[in-house]
């Protein structure tokens, strides 16, 4: 209580109520025994990959909201795309299955549980970068627990999940935090992006680690500093481990650390000169390792008869004529200078293939749900794209996803492996037209935030 004495106010202090003891205590107990008998008795009765699947969507959620903790203007939208992504991935572990799980994501889970079976030198002798990396990273959790599908599908909703905050985490360092927040959202809700999450596919395996590379893209261009170059190379190296077709993110490095370092000397800078010479060391290092070595699973010897012909790339347009789904069979690559006027026009097929008049099927609608999102995103490039010019880690952002769209569209034929692979684009691109998702206010213009934690 309060009162006035000699003309000053003063303040009683009162010892706050002791929190009533008894019955409330002992519902307390009770509720968490029941809690824990409850987990006990599903735990004896429930088959153990089911409880291993289980202790793993826990595991993901604490994850999750550790992170949507840390950062309060990403959470909904982090906390959306898990939600949206654990169900996709119960649906598919208990109830029905969903596009795109077929021969490809059974093969890779079956390879798992043979390989697993066979003990840690039988895992040893296994391991191989490329496709079936992956299988080995399934071997390797069965062999830890047991064998558990789900607990598969929740390591990839995860990284799904983990994508959406990179896009943030870019977008905020390009724009700022309101353009960034849209991006999550879009990223979150984008449908290929939760499908591809829930199912036994290697697509985040090399999504999530191409996300992180480009975020550490933009700290190296807006600090210079080598170390965030090292994490770049550390990112590519390890989707270039499960998809050679990373390769073209190495390749737009290659050109982008030349080109810095080529300004620095041109410059005088001797400081950023040394660190530029050193970076270019390593990225040219790592490149020579992946060739030397068939890092990613392709044949050194593949690479002398790139050079000697096109005759690899055009096996692989080949592959993908299996079905009503393919496209350009009559467009081969026979010579150098067909790359030159065959790329646009593969790319355009690439990111907007099924064309509303190659639907034949109900299930073409999907592809063309997929088509119509990406023709929305470019409309939003395009529209932002003078901000984006205007910011050189914008710029690098867009060159690095330019590179792997080129690679990819170059060997793919078929619209049902091109919404895979443009799954692993479309991050990229959502971070970058983020500029044209958020209209400023008049008179200001959009400001990153370089001093955003990394």
């Amino acid at each position: 209580m309060s009162g006035v004495v000699d003309g000053t106010t003063a303040v009683a202090e009162e010892t706050p109520p002791m929190p009533p003891r008894g019955r409330g205590a002992s519902r307390d107990v009770w509720v968490g025994a029941a809690v824990a008998a409850a987990v006990a008795l599903f735990a004896g009765a429930a088959p153990l990959g089911d409880v291993v699947g289980i202790s793993a969507v826990a595991v993901a959620a604490a994850i999750v909201g550790v992170l949507g903790w840390r950062t309060p203007a990403v959470r909904a939208p982090l906390f959306l795309a898990f939600a949206l992504r654990t169900v996709a991935a119960l649906t598919q572990a208990y109830v029905t299955t969903l596009p795109g799980s077929g021969l490809d994501a059974v093969g890779f889970e079956a390879y798992g549980w043979a390989w697993s079976r066979d003990g840690w030198r039988g895992l040893q002798d296994a391991f191989k970068t490329g496709a079936m990396l992956y299988s080995w990273v399934i071997a390797v959790l069965y062999w830890i627990t047991t064998r558990s599908p789900l607990l598969i599908q929740m390591v990839n909703v995860l990284l799904g999940t983990l994508v959406v905050y990179n896009v943030f985490r870019i977008a905020r360092l390009l724009w700022g935090e309101g353009p960034a927040r849209r991006a999550a959202w879009i990223a979150a809700w984008f449908p290929t992006l939760v499908l591809f999450s829930a199912i036994t596919l290697r697509e985040l395996m090399v999504g999530y680690p191409l996300t992180l590379g480009a975020l550490w893209v933009v700290r190296w261009r807006q600090s210079g500093r080598v170390g965030w170059l090292a994490g770049v190379l550390g990112a590519f190296g390890i989707a270039i481990a499960f998809h050679t077709a990373m390769l073209g993110a190495m390749a737009y490095l290659v050109v982008a650390v030349i080109l810095w370092a080529g300004r620095a000397l041109a410059r005088g800078e001797a400081a950023t000169s040394l660190r530029a010479i050193v970076g270019l060391t390593g990225v040219v290092g790592l490149l020579a390792f992946v060739i030397l070595t068939g890092w990613g699973g392709t044949d050194p010897r593949w690479w002398l008869i790139m050079l000697a012909s096109l005759d690899p790339v055009r096996g692989q347009q080949a592959g993908g004529w299996l079905d009503r789904t393919d496209y350009l069979r009559t467009m081969v690559t026979e010579t150098p200078i067909d790359l030159l006027w065959q790329l646009p026009i593969r790319t355009v097929f690439f990111l907007y293939m099924p064309f509303p008049w190659f639907v034949r099927a109900v299930v073409d609608l999907v592809g063309l749900v997929d088509a119509g999102l990406y023709a929305w995103l470019s409309y939003h490039l395009v529209r932002g794209f003078r901000n984006v010019w205007r910011m050189p880690a914008a710029r690098e952002v867009f060159f690095l996803a330019s590179a792997v769209t080129l690679l990819f569209a170059l060997v793919v034929s078929n619209y049902g492996t091109a919404i895979r692979h443009r799954g692993k684009i479309a991050p990229l691109l959502i971070a970058v037209a983020a500029s044209a998702f958020h209209r400023p206010p008049r008179g200001s213009q959009l400001v990153g935030d370089p001093t955003a934690a990394p």
